[in-house]
């Protein structure tokens, strides 16, 4: 399971949006749409590990605040197996907010577990090529 893969294909959805989605895999890899702010609000990498672990523990989706960004997390498998996780950080929003939202931000976790989930089912398919794919929708388009 690449992590790229599912990035691309979350990402999509997240363009225009203030929010940023960061995709991690178990070994601390991670593939972010505005990488700057991730490293910046997890600038202490206890911060992440602590998330993770809750996450590991249960405890999602996960809400919690950091700094200026209420943070939505949880994790998704990929095969049957634990895959990875799936963080947002929603600016200007705190965790009063998040928690009022709490419905809405779980279905939009659920929406990013299944479209990680699907890149990972899509990557095994032979001859099933992501640019390949991206071409012919541009084509189709």
């Amino acid at each position: 399971m690449t992590i790229n893969k599912i990035a691309r294909t979350v990402f999509d959805s997240f363009q225009n949006s203030d929010i940023v989605l960061t995709i991690l895999d178990r070994g601390g890899s991670y593939v972010s749409n505005k990488v700057e702010v991730f490293e910046r609000v997890f600038s202490r990498q206890e911060l992440l590990a602590n998330l993770c672990g809750r996450i590991d523990d249960g405890c999602e989706p996960l809400l919690a605040q950091i700094g200026d960004y209420a943070v939505a997390a949880t994790g998704f498998s990929a095969n049957g197996s634990f895959g990875g996780y799936a963080v947002m950080l929603l600016p200007g929003c705190n965790l009063e907010k998040a928690v009022g939202c709490s419905d809405f931000i779980e279905i939009i976790l659920s929406q990013i577990t299944l479209l990680a989930e699907r890149a990972v089912q899509d990557s095994q398919v032979p001859g099933l090529d992501y640019q390949a794919q991206l071409q012919t929708e541009s084509v189709l388009n």
